[in-house]
């Protein structure tokens, strides 16, 4: 399993799923939200945690005020994966044949007249243009909110698409939940955070995300067979 991050698209992180097991990729899974953590932020699925402290409404609003805070930096990133995925694509083959290269002067000339590296030029050229990544911005911005000016839980994919792990934290680690361990301390950071994960993950099956359905299916299915 591993975190969908930025630049996997819905056809390879639905294609995992579906083709599930394949040993020509090494049995890989991609997240459907961009981390794990994304999950634990869906309020249908925190709120039955037994360490939350206050009501549904007040829990939505502090996940959706957190998400609001970092959602211009979440769409800027994402505009700067895509621009880096696309231009690491394969854009220019390698070499095959010894004999055009028999001298350094041969080989510099092949170099100098790859036409690659001029389409490569005007690639990066159209990649950073203002014009491109305005456009670019506003579409993952659309794509998160649906053209909500404030973040709205079931308008635009912004709950999957966040920082997850960076919201997860000031969820948890806010008052909206207390934790205390055997000795009666109270926890805070990362230990929080997991007692909360724990908690949620040893719910009956029938509470888990649907993802997490899915996957244990898919296990269970590939270990009975």
């Amino acid at each position: 399993m591993i975190d969908r991050d930025h630049h996997h698209d819905d056809d390879i992180v639905n294609h995992y799923w579906d083709n599930f097991p394949d040993p020509e990729i090494h049995n890989l899974l991609i997240w459907k939200y961009r981390e794990i953590e994304n999950y634990f932020l869906e309020p249908d699925y925190l709120v039955y945690s037994d360490f939350l402290e206050v009501s549904r409404g007040a829990l939505e609003g502090k996940i959706k005020m957190f998400c609001q805070q970092r959602l211009y930096l979440d769409v800027a990133n994402y505009v700067i994966v895509s621009i880096r995925e696309e231009l690491k694509r394969k854009w220019i083959q390698k070499y095959t044949n010894p004999a055009d290269f028999s001298t350094r002067n041969q080989a510099l000339v092949k170099l100098h007249n790859a036409d690659a590296f001029e389409t490569f030029k005007s690639h990066v050229a159209a990649a950073i243009d203002k014009n491109d990544i305005e456009r670019r911005f506003d579409d993952i911005l659309n794509i998160m909110t649906n053209g909500s000016e404030q973040l709205e839980f079931g308008k635009g994919k912004w709950l999957e698409m966040t920082q997850g792990k960076k919201v997860l934290s000031q969820v948890i680690n806010s008052d909206c939940f207390r934790v205390v361990d055997l000795e009666g301390s109270i926890l805070q950071g990362k230990d929080k955070i997991n007692q909360v994960a724990k908690n949620l993950l040893r719910k009956e099956i029938a509470k888990q995300p649907d993802d997490f359905r899915q996957l244990k299916t898919l296990v269970q299915d590939r270990l009975s067979s």
